[in-house]
């Protein structure tokens, strides 16, 4: 680069530099998203009930069509994740191997303290902003199983000093996986069309609107927005460290670093496939069976219209006649000359093969989707009770579990992200504590997957109960597998309720001190004052040396 240089033309040139690096990269990965797009239009369709231009339907007949893709999509979105999945974070002396010299008391409540304020963190991230981060982990798992896959994006949130999770459509996303690890994103880009308007707003840049005819075709998701005025396509790069934002006409709207040390994206196939980090979307194998079941319904209407609208033949009739006959049909009374010959035309078939049909389309389908008869509501059996019905839903339980092993290390992989990025970022707004203490270079996380079967509640929780009398458990782990979220709030709860005087009066003859005859005679006209005055004493809280406080909620 020449020397003396004015400063805008050199920045010009470099971001000239800069665009054609990142558009080359970008190029390379033409074909990839051209087949992924034509996918997902496809299975969008299908989640979306818009189905009847797969139907081969003869001119005239009815298409039938039931969205059986868009709700077994949500039923098995809902059944997967109901709610948070349970998060446990081992102690530093499980991850570390941690040595206890003979005779040393371990500090197990300084351990308990720590792995406490670690998973509250984790959960207040998933459970802030009206749990946004849950929601939008159940809108990235009802994308993944429509499409194949899900986008995850989770930046750093400097104000709110916690990280945010948001569900990007993955057709907008171009994707360059490492050459060592498909797991590892090594780079990638976020295509949209943007109006000129917002990107100003956003950027404070004018930039020119983009042309639909320099878009090759079936490359960007809504490239239909270029047909409209006033749109620009932005792509935005991401790698380990930078991400740089720009037009397709060459704008740099923006070229900074990212302040994470790796990617913030994260890639999560439904259905894995073990050759490609590429999913397989979970209505592949149903779609086939869906489109059978709309065809034999329609076929079902058809028979039943040709039972509904009966028809006649006549024979030796002209053109006036056959007028006069449908005015009179309409009248309800049908009358002929002496040389008509009206005969109804009787219709020999019925619709009972078509319904054995159908049901055995419909078990077909409850054996690929998993979805039996009972998980909509249609229980085969008189007796319900939840062995039953745990049987009944092994297969959806299974589906889940197969769904499960696709997210569950996708998931961990973010959450140690977040952690080895949240370690460099300065303290805890709600308990003051700094996040290098509190994360202390342990990035471990545990998950319990959040899908149950059916079962009888009231024996589960005894079985849990017998387990803790009989000293197989502790407390702690009772409480979680209860499924309470924070057992060391409880037990503090607990222990306050215990040395609350309103709470536990009983123990107010106890927390009194023991004394001698003597004392008690000298102290009795004092004890009795107060007695008179409002009561004995009462201690207003629990006793010195206790670690706790009142709990506040």
């Amino acid at each position: 680069m020449p020397e003396n240089l004015p400063q805008n033309q050199e920045q010009l040139r470099t971001n000239v530099e800069l665009v054609a690096e990142l558009d080359g990269k970008y190029t390379n990965l033409e074909q990839d998203i051209s087949f992924r797009l034509a996918n997902y239009r496809y299975y969008l369709q299908h989640f979306h009930g818009e189905t009847a231009v797969f139907l081969n339907v003869p001119k005239g007949r009815r298409k039938r069509t039931t969205n059986w893709s868009g709700r077994i999509v949500r039923m098995l979105t809902n059944f997967t994740m109901p709610a948070l999945p349970e998060i446990n974070c081992p102690g530093d002396d499980e991850v570390k191997g941690t040595q206890i010299d003979d005779g040393q008391v371990p500090e197990i409540g300084k351990e308990f303290d720590k792995v406490e304020a670690k998973e509250k963190l984790i959960r207040r991230m998933f459970n802030s902003n009206n749990k946004q981060g849950m929601r939008e982990l159940k809108n990235g798992l009802r994308t993944g199983l429509s499409l194949g896959d899900t986008l995850l994006y989770h930046p750093y949130d400097p104000g709110k000093r916690t990280f945010r999770i948001e569900n990007i459509f993955p057709g907008f996303a171009r994707v360059k996986f490492a050459n060592d690890n498909y797991q590892k994103i090594e780079h990638i880009f976020i295509t949209r069309v943007i109006s000129t308007k917002a990107i100003f707003d956003t950027y404070g840049k004018t930039v020119p609107e983009s042309s639909f005819q320099n878009i090759p075709p079936g490359t960007i998701w809504d490239s239909w927005l270029l047909r409209q005025r006033g749109n620009a396509v932005v792509k935005i790069y991401y790698d380990g460290k930078r991400e740089v934002h720009y037009t397709t006409e060459g704008t740099v709207l923006k070229n900074q670093s990212h302040g994470h040390d790796d990617v913030p994206f994260t890639w999560i196939p439904a259905l894995s496939d073990v050759y490609s980090p590429f999913g397989v979307s979970y209505l592949r194998d149903i779609i086939p069976i869906i489109d059978e079941y709309n065809d034999a319904i329609s076929d079902e209407d058809a028979i039943v219209k040709l039972f509904s609208r009966p028809k006649v033949i006549i024979k030796n009739a002209t053109q006036k006649d056959l007028d006069g006959m449908k005015a009179m049909w309409k009248r309800g009374v049908v009358a002929s000359k002496g040389d008509l010959e009206v005969t109804p035309f009787e219709f020999k078939s019925t619709t009972f093969p078509i319904e054995k049909r159908i049901e055995a389309i419909l078990q077909r389908l409850y054996q690929i989707s998993g979805f039996g008869p009972a998980v909509f509501g249609m229980p085969p059996g008189s007796i319900n009770t939840g062995a039953s019905l745990t049987l009944e839903y092994a297969p959806t339980l299974q589906m889940a579990q197969i769904v499960w092993e696709s997210w569950e290390p996708k998931l961990l992989t973010m959450l140690e992200f977040m952690l080895r990025n949240w370690e460099k970022k300065g303290q805890d707004p709600v308990t003051k504590q700094s996040f290098k203490d509190i994360i202390d270079g342990n990035y471990e996380v545990e998950f319990q997957a959040p899908f149950r079967v059916p079962r009888e509640e009231a024996v589960h929780a005894s079985n849990i109960i017998n387990k803790l009398q009989s000293g197989i458990i502790s407390k702690t782990t009772a409480m979680k597998e209860l499924g309470i979220k924070s057992p060391q709030d409880e037990l503090v709860t607990q222990a306050w309720e215990q040395f609350h005087p309103l709470i536990t009066p009983e123990l107010e003859q106890e927390i009194q001190p023991k004394q001698t005859p003597q004392q008690g005679q000298q102290q009795g006209g004092d004890i009795a004052a107060a007695q008179a005055a409002g009561g004995v004493p009462r201690p207003s809280g629990p006793p010195a040396g206790f670690r706790g406080s009142a709990p506040t909620r």
